[in-house]
């Protein structure tokens, strides 16, 4: 079983992950929230693995066309 501190560190790399994609696409919050239909502060949430959710995930590789990886 994983401690606190690996699940809140793993969030902390999904986000990571999230930010380098839209970095890459060369979009700002703003758009990627347009695209995502979500808000910028629900972006910079994700962003910050403040707030992640698996459903959020799977919408955003269907809508994005990219893959987390949530390998260790």
């Amino acid at each position: 079983m994983k401690t606190n501190e690996e699940v809140l560190q793993r969030r902390k790399e999904l986000g990571d992950q999230l930010a380098e994609f839209r970095k890459k696409q060369n979009w700002t919050q703003e758009e990627m929230a347009a695209k995502m239909n979500v808000t910028r502060s629900s972006i910079n949430k994700m962003e910050k693995g403040v707030w992640l959710s698996l459903e959020m995930l799977i919408r955003m590789e269907g809508i994005l066309n990219f893959r987390v990886n949530l390998q260790e």
